[in-house]
C-alpha cells in the first residue's frame, strides 16, 4: 500500500473495558485507518470477555500477549521469572480467575492470534508482536540499551510495534524505529490513565496521548468480581507490586 496511512497503536488492555472504551473513543477524531493491539487482552480488569469481543467488534488486529497465552492454553503461570512472593500471588490469582470467567468463545479468540503481524503500509514495513520474537515476556526498554540489538539484527523492517512493559516510547535504534504505546488498562507508572499512540505513515509521526477514564467503574467492577481487593488497589495506584502501595503508605506514617 502506497498511500498515507494512519494507524492506531494500543496495548496492555488486561480486561479493562472502561479504558478501552474510553481509549476507543479518543481514537474517533484521528480517523486511523487500523488499530494494531500488541497482545494481553485479559487477566487484572473484570470483563475479559467484553474487552474480546469489543476487539472483535471493532476489527482490531491483535497480536498474543503472554497473559492471552496463559488463560487460553491453561497454562500454570504468565512469566519464566516470577515476581516477588506477595506480587506473585495475585499474579496466579488473577490468572486462575480470568481461565474460570473467559468464555469459550474467549479462550479460542485468543488461540487464534498470531504470535506476530507483518504490514506493508505507505512504502514502510512493520510488524507487531508482545514483547519478543522468542518469547512472551522478554523485557524491551529504554531501561536496557541493549534488549533492542536481538530485534533490530532479525526485523527487515522500518517500525517495530510492542508491549508487554506497559511503558510507552519512541526509540531509533540502528534504523529501526521502535514504538511501545503504553497501557490501555493497567498503568505501571503511578498515571493512572490510559495510554495509546497515533502513528502516522510515511512521515513516521508519532504521537503518544494519555487520557481519563471511569476509573471508579473498574474498580467497582473488580471489587465485586471475587478477585484479591489488591487487584483493584494496584489499578489505583497504577503501581506495578502491591509492595509498592504499601511501602508509600508507611512512609507517610
Amino acid at each position: 500500500m502506497g498511500d498515507s496511512m494512519k494507524l492506531g497503536l494500543i496495548s496492555d488492555i488486561h480486561g479493562n473495558l472502561q479504558a478501552l472504551e474510553a481509549v476507543l473513543a479518543a481514537l474517533e477524531p484521528h480517523d486511523v485507518d487500523l488499530i494494531l493491539c500488541a497482545g494481553d487482552l485479559v487477566c487484572y480488569g473484570a470483563n475479559p470477555n467484553e474487552v474480546v469481543n469489543l476487539c472483535k467488534e471493532k476489527n482490531i488486529a491483535c497480536v498474543v500477549g503472554n497473559y492471552d497465552d496463559a488463560v487460553a492454553w491453561d497454562k500454570p503461570s504468565t512469566s519464566r521469572k516470577p515476581s516477588s512472593s506477595r506480587n506473585e500471588t495475585l499474579k496466579l490469582a488473577v490468572l486462575e480467575w480470568a481461565k474460570k470467567h473467559a468464555t469459550r468463545a474467549t479462550k479460542d479468540y485468543l488461540k487464534s492470534l498470531a504470535w506476530r503481524l507483518d504490514y506493508h503500509f505507505a512504502e514502510k514495513l512493520l510488524t507487531t508482536f508482545h514483547a519478543g520474537l522468542d518469547y512472551l515476556d522478554e523485557w524491551v526498554s529504554l531501561d536496557l540499551p541493549e534488549s533492542f540489538d536481538s530485534l533490530t539484527k532479525r526485523t527487515a523492517v522500518d517500525i517495530i510495534i510492542l508491549g508487554h512493559t506497559h511503558q510507552a516510547f519512541t526509540h531509533e535504534h540502528r534504523g529501526r524505529l521502535f514504538i511501545n504505546p503504553g497501557a490501555v488498562g493497567r498503568s505501571l507508572d503511578g498515571d493512572t490513565r490510559a495510554a495509546f499512540t497515533v502513528l502516522t505513515l510515511p512521515d513516521m509521526k508519532v504521537e503518544h496521548f494519555r487520557i481519563e477514564y471511569d476509573l471508579a467503574a473498574a474498580l467497582h467492577e473488580i471489587s465485586r468480581s471475587g478477585m484479591p481487593k489488591e487487584i483493584a488497589t494496584l489499578l489505583q495506584h497504577g503501581a506495578r507490586r502491591i509492595e509498592e502501595v504499601e511501602n508509600a503508605a508507611l512512609t507517610k506514617l
